[in-house]
């Protein structure tokens, strides 16, 4: 399936000032390993990412936790 993009990849959202809130929705496959969905909401649901092996989550947990230790050493 081809990537699909909509507008200038430089957006700025302009968001309320509620909190982040993370979800990862389990998209069960009736033959094969479930994928996942990420989604970033935030008052206005600006992200929603499709397609995520188990393993790809857990790639995108240790690269975030990685860089958030080494800016704080």
């Amino acid at each position: 399936m081809p990537h699909t993009q909509i507008g200038p990849p430089h957006w700025i959202w302009e968001r309320p000032p509620d909190l982040l809130k993370w979800k990862v929705i389990e998209c069960v496959e009736p033959q094969g390993p479930s994928r996942y969905e990420l989604r970033l909401c935030c008052g206005l649901q600006i992200l929603s990412v499709h397609n995520f092996s188990r393993e790809e989550l857990w790639s995108l947990v240790d690269t975030a936790s990685a860089a958030l230790q080494r800016r704080h050493k």
